[in-house]
């Protein structure tokens, strides 16, 4: 730490941690919380408070702690030129985080070569860690679908991997549809041009039917020949300007002889190779230009012939007596005599339009199946972020005694109304009654989680109840996007405005809907030595227990905690907290701010760090609990700890005996 309002200013100030379980101590403010939340700040935890809802006290309190200090009684630690560092080991390479305020986290990684060597990427996902102080666990114990974020955060979940692959299918599902209505646009042009094809028809047929019928017939045949025969040469002729302009402008290189670093034989030779290769190549390509030319040659001569053809003499025939027709007809009177040929060619334009109308019905086919395989696969996806999380909680709390996590498919209740009312970009609380209101029990999305819950966790399969529970999703989505045409969901009418509303939304977001899937829901419940009930119903120190027990329960990441005794009896902070801490500090690094002697010392701490305030921060004592200085300060310090020592000796002396 450097030049925070009270630590290290003048001076450095640096601690240092032991692998396994690390307690810190100290009294009333003497920095012990600031140290965890600037290692919370040196790590790119922050945003795990900083994303929490505003107004949320645990936030609100980061925020007035993260801040710049204007005075020396305003809220904030940090001024202009504070920096926090932070080195972390991992597969055995030491890599250096570096935080500045108003600056992304810099990385670097130490070689052995040439020192520190800056490095890319997000801090959160290349080093983690977990930090959790007494009031995160306090504020997760009120909303446990909060520990649904930290089961995404595992190794076994991946969340962010998980994330990145639907995004990406999302993605190519919205710009399916997209491209899909731009050729419905242009599709939509059907019907009034075969109404202009008919209308031209029947204009057509009356002046063959006037007694120039063979005249007219003749020329408009000659006609359509004549362009057909005209667009295929036109075709062959770019194809082979194509093929001669691809050819032409490839270019067979060989190796120069300085090219190749090595000098050696077997080097000389592969040039001398190229070199032949090249020139093999380039004789080839001297062939393929002399054939597309002869090619070329070959389309003239068929023009050449064209024009003094039977074919070409029985056109000019039937265009000079379609002229003599016309001169026929004006001197009698005829005020526009070669309406003919312009509804003739009118009709050829129809017909073309048509058909490249015809060939893009067919493209709008094939999005359509695109768009269908799309969503299909988002499905799956949403199906495996739940089998995932299953899988977790299978694993790790599957035969935990005091905690039971059950997972619940599309049915969180706190989070449906928010997220889908970001989707259709109705953020505020209008529609209230036609959307979602749960004291009420109204609303199309109050409808979806009643039938979601009547497909019941109990009576199917997890993979079965996912497929059924994804119908009812489905039929939903189906209903609202159809409420302009149908004007109810789920067989219910919302009221006018609302379908006014509905009826406005553009495709874009109806396509957002129709890739949108509720959140699965985390019921939580603690053990209260008799059975299992939901966490709601919990003291204070019960719900504390039940989200410790799950913090201690999975992970090798290190793990900080700052003061989880708080609300918990002396009982549970033996039986859950010390047991828990000796289980885990085999496998992961652990860092505790605790005032309990009992952790410090029957948690046999490897490292125990003793800080005071005399202005600023200072490390009073640090070591093992074997070091005199460190088992002065435990004794002094924290209340019951010399009774704690006393009785840890007494228990090492009888192991010793016995």
């Amino acid at each position: 730490m450097r030049d925070a309002k009270y630590c290290g200013r003048g001076k450095e100030f640096v601690v240092r941690f032991n692998p396994w379980l690390n307690s810190i101590i100290g009294g009333r403010g003497s920095g012990k919380s600031s140290l965890l939340e600037f290692i919370r700040m040196a790590t790119g935890r922050s945003r795990d408070l900083l994303e929490l809802p505003e107004g949320n006290e645990v936030r609100e309190s980061f925020a007035r702690f993260a801040r710049k200090s204007l005075s020396r009684d305003d809220y904030g630690v940090l001024l202009d030129t504070t920096v926090v560092e932070m080195q972390y080991r991992k597969q055995h390479a030491l890599y250096k985080l570096v935080w500045r305020s108003g600056e992304d986290i810099k990385i670097s990684r130490d070689d052995e070569f040439v020192g520190w060597v800056d490095e890319v990427g997000d801090p959160v996902s290349r080093f983690p860690i977990k930090i959790f102080s007494q009031r995160q666990i306090f504020d997760i114990a009120k909303n446990p679908n909060s520990l649904l974020r930290l089961i995404d955060e595992s190794s076994e979940v991946d969340h962010l991997a998980w994330k990145m692959r639907w995004e990406e299918e999302e993605n190519l599902f919205l710009r399916i549809n997209q491209e899909k209505r731009e050729l419905q646009a242009k599709v939509s042009h059907k019907s009034t041009l075969t109404g202009q094809l008919a209308d031209v028809e029947q204009k057509i047929q009356a002046i063959e039917s006037s007694g120039h019928k063979d005249v007219l017939s003749r020329y408009q045949l000659a006609n359509e020949d004549q362009r057909l025969v005209s667009e295929r040469l036109k075709d062959f002729q770019s194809l082979v300007d194509e093929m001669h302009a691809a050819v032409d402008s490839s270019r067979f290189t060989p190796i120069a002889s300085g090219e190749l670093k090595s000098s050696s034989p077997d080097n000389v030779q592969v040039v001398q190779k190229i070199d032949e290769l090249a020139r093999a190549l380039q004789s080839a390509q001297q062939d393929a230009i002399s054939l597309i030319d002869e090619a070329g040659s070959k389309i003239e001569q068929f023009e050449a012939w064209l024009q003094s053809s039977k074919f070409a003499s029985d056109n000019a025939a039937a265009a000079q007596s379609y002229q003599a027709l016309v001169q026929e007809l004006d001197r009698k009177g005829v005020q526009n005599p070669a309406i003919y040929e312009q509804l003739v060619h009118q009709r050829l334009t129809l017909k073309k339009s048509l058909s490249e109308l015809g060939v893009l019905e067919g493209e709008v086919d094939k999005l359509h199946s695109e768009a269908m395989q799309s969503y299909e696969r988002l499905k799956e996806l949403r199906k495996d972020l739940s089998r995932r999380r299953l899988e977790f909680i299978d694993k790790y709390i599957g035969v935990n005694a005091s905690i039971e996590l059950t997972l619940e498919p599309f049915v969180d209740g706190d989070r449906i109304d928010q997220d889908f009312r970001r989707v259709i970009s109705k953020a505020d609380s209008t529609f209230v009654g036609d959307i979602y209101d749960a004291d009420r029990q109204s609303g199309c999305l109050f409808e979806l989680l009643s039938r979601l819950l009547s497909v019941s966790r109990d009576a199917f399969g997890f993979e079965e109840l996912l497929g059924k529970r994804l119908e009812k999703v489905h039929e939903f989505k189906s209903s609202f996007v159809s409420l302009p045409k149908n004007g109810k969901i789920y067989g219910v009418a919302p009221g006018k405005r609302f379908k006014d509303f509905v009826d406005g939304l553009s495709r874009e977001v109806m396509n957002k809907v129709v890739s949108w899937f509720p959140e699965d829901k985390l019921i939580v419940k603690y053990y209260d030595g008799k059975r299992f009930k939901d966490i709601s119903q919990g003291s204070a120190g019960q719900k504390a227990a039940t989200v410790l027990s799950f913090l201690l329960s999975y992970g090798d990441e290190p793990l900080v905690l700052d003061q989880p005794e708080d609300d918990l009896d002396n009982g549970l902070i033996t039986s859950l907290i010390v047991s828990k801490l000796q289980e885990n500090k085999s496998g992961r690094q652990l860092i505790v701010v605790t005032h309990n002697p009992n952790i410090v010392v029957n948690g046999d701490s490897e490292y125990v760090l003793a800080l005071q305030d005399r202005g600023q921060i200072e490390v009073t004592a640090a070591g093992g609990l074997q070091d005199m200085h460190v088992r002065k300060n435990v004794c002094e310090i924290m209340e019951g700890g010399e009774l704690a020592l006393q009785q840890r000796y007494r228990r090492m002396v009888n192991l010793g005996s016995s």
